[in-house]
């Protein structure tokens, strides 16, 4: 049920014309949006984008799972230090994409990093994130790594949940070690290698944040139907500020005195030449009034502080 809701959803929209702009109204299309992900001008870099998808999320998930099982039947064991190499294969989990992205990026330099100078020492070189030979061979490597850490943790759980009484009784019957891996632990752990499937898989379709700080925006051998999808979001938001709002602008015509009444206050003109504020407006409208202090108007002065004479005296 809570997988087959979201199934239907997805179906549904995907016949609309919803947009990632909120307080947008949306409306039934049809088979618009399949129509423009299969036309002659949107096809080859669609399907670029859901092959390099496809393959990036099943080699993730097969490899990851492969070395996971295998480090944590390792740490499983009782050897010196597992605490602290648990630690250590648990730490590229907490970092942060953009941290893990910096140092392969570092690492891979082509002009200046350690692996350039790997190539080197053999007599050849290579733009490594930038060769669209090798880039997406590199992306996977540096997914399994960042996320290896939380497999691992849930193979071990499902490992110590195994009772250490089906050890005992196949290593009476004479049980190799691959025996007692492929009969007793592999079986018992279905639970943790479904849990693990899901999350390799659902992570590797969702990610594209490690794939843009890695290769960029201008590698097509990387480019994923998440990166794409981010990428039409982007634009979306771009677009304009008038196409995120769902009811059109009141414009200054159409409410012309509404708006200078709230725009501006109501000055007025009295009979000494002074600019006034007309508080009977406030009040009119249903708003306190301001209450100002009344002023008294001041004689004009000349500089010695004498009256000035009348404008008709020309001695002064």
């Amino acid at each position: 049920m809570f997988s087959l809701v979201p199934a239907v959803g997805i179906l549904v929209i995907s016949f609309t014309d919803i947009r990632s702009l909120p307080y947008l109204a949306t409306h039934w299309i049809g088979l618009a949006n399949y129509q423009t992900f299969f036309s002659s001008a949107q096809l080859g870099y669609n399907m670029s984008a859901l092959r390099n998808t496809f393959v990036f999320a099943i080699a993730v998930t097969v490899f990851q799972n492969l070395l996971a099982l295998l480090i944590a039947v390792l740490l499983n064991q009782r050897l010196k230090g597992r605490n602290l190499a648990r630690a250590v294969v648990f730490l590229p989990t907490i970092l942060g994409v953009t941290v893990i992205g910096l140092i392969f990026s570092l690492i891979f330099n082509p002009s200046a990093g350690p692996a350039a100078r790997v190539w080197a020492a053999f007599g050849t070189s290579s733009a490594f994130f930038g060769d669209p030979k090798l880039a997406m061979t590199l992306v996977i490597v540096v997914q399994v790594w960042s996320g290896i850490g939380v497999a691992v943790v849930i193979y071990l759980a499902g490992l110590q949940a195994i009772p250490s009484e089906l050890y005992e009784v196949a290593n009476i019957d004479g049980a190799t070690a691959w025996q007692r891996l492929r009969f007793v632990t592999i079986p018992l752990l279905a639970p943790s290698v479904t849990a693990n499937t899901l999350l390799c898989i659902i992570g590797s379709l969702q990610s594209y944040q490690l794939i843009y700080v890695l290769t960029g925006p201008i590698n097509p051998a990387t480019r994923s139907s998440a990166w794409r999808s981010s990428r039409k979001v982007s634009a979306e938001r771009r677009a304009g500020p008038s196409s995120r709002r769902a009811t059109p602008r009141r414009s200054r015509s159409s409410s012309s005195s509404s708006w200078r009444s709230c725009r501006s206050p109501p000055w007025h003109t009295s009979a000494d030449g002074r600019r006034r504020y007309d508080h009977g407006s406030r009040r009119r409208a249903g708003r306190p009034a301001v209450s100002r202090r009344p002023s008294t108007p001041k004689p004009p002065t000349s500089d010695t502080g004498a009256t000035s004479r009348s404008p008709s005296c020309r001695t002064c």
